[in-house]
């Protein structure tokens, strides 16, 4: 009767000690799950911002009156000139985002399209995750301005959220940064 008391012991303290295992086992694979979607996540959102402070630094290049580079500018609308890729020709560069209603690829309720237009021509067009897409214009102080004349630096901010959920909660990653084109400065404001 002792040794079937100490085999039922035996049982429960390995089944305790089992759920204890698998209990951790899950921890670690839901911690190492939500880190690769926060990864993946900070990865596209270093992509996207590569390829955006690239072209807004070429902003007015080739011009021979940078003044006219911002064509035209809202605070998630922006079209300027510059020759982005050094051929010598000036390109017409907008990026723009989307509604949420035409972001429906992915199940992220929150994510809209980020739109890059190069000479008319669609580069950026698919659901990235981008939930925001921010630009202001500053002058040459650093004050914000709705003038495009004016502008010397652009701050640019981006929120990116993974574009599939895990355990219901969206990986996200923000970054920002103010840009001072170099072909900004080449002229001033009283010049026109």
């Amino acid at each position: 009767m002792d040794s079937h008391l100490q085999l039922i012991g035996s049982i429960v303290i390995a089944g305790i000690f089992m759920i204890g295992l698998m209990n951790f086992y899950g921890g670690v694979l839901d911690f190492t799950n939500q880190g690769l979607f926060d990864v993946l996540t900070q990865e596209t959102t270093a992509s996207l911002m590569e390829i955006v402070e690239h072209d807004f630094n070429r902003m007015g290049a080739g011009l021979a009156s940078p003044a006219l580079a911002i064509v035209s500018y809202d605070t998630s609308d922006i079209t300027f000139l510059g020759d982005i890729d050094a051929d010598g020709t000036v390109d017409s560069v907008r990026y723009y985002v989307s509604g949420p209603a035409q972001a429906t690829a992915t199940p992220n309720p929150n994510d809209v399209i980020l739109f890059r237009r190069v000479n008319g021509v669609n580069t950026i067009d698919w659901p990235t995750g981008v939930v925001a897409f921010r630009v202001e214009l500053h002058d040459e102080t650093g004050n914000p301005t709705a003038n495009p004349l004016e502008a010397r630096m652009i701050d640019i901010a981006l929120v990116v959220e993974s574009t599939f959920p895990y355990n219901e909660r969206y990986a996200r990653a923000f970054w920002e940064k103010r840009i001072t084109p170099v072909n900004l400065f080449r002229y001033t404001y009283t010049d026109f």
